[in-house]
């Protein structure tokens, strides 16, 4: 049963995480605008922090292949 939890989630993070990246790396002017809230300027930043959400996002995809070896517990 825990397998599965932890599959689910892996799913939703990428989801959530892959369309943040995408939209980051393919339309910076928008996603700071639609994503972000117009909090920050359309610079490259946008482009970096997309980065980061497109590896949280791989790591998510490696994380339902092998769920016990990519989560994360206190207790490691």
């Amino acid at each position: 049963m825990e397998m599965i939890g932890l599959r689910i989630i892996y799913i939703l993070n990428i989801i959530v995480a892959g369309q943040i990246a995408i939209s980051a790396l393919s339309n910076p002017k928008n996603s700071a605008l639609t994503t972000f809230g117009n909090a920050y300027q359309p610079t490259e930043i946008i482009r970096l922090v997309g980065c980061l959400w497109l590896a949280i996002a791989i790591l998510s995809i490696l994380g339902i292949w092998k769920p016990i070896t990519f989560q994360y517990s206190y207790y490691n």
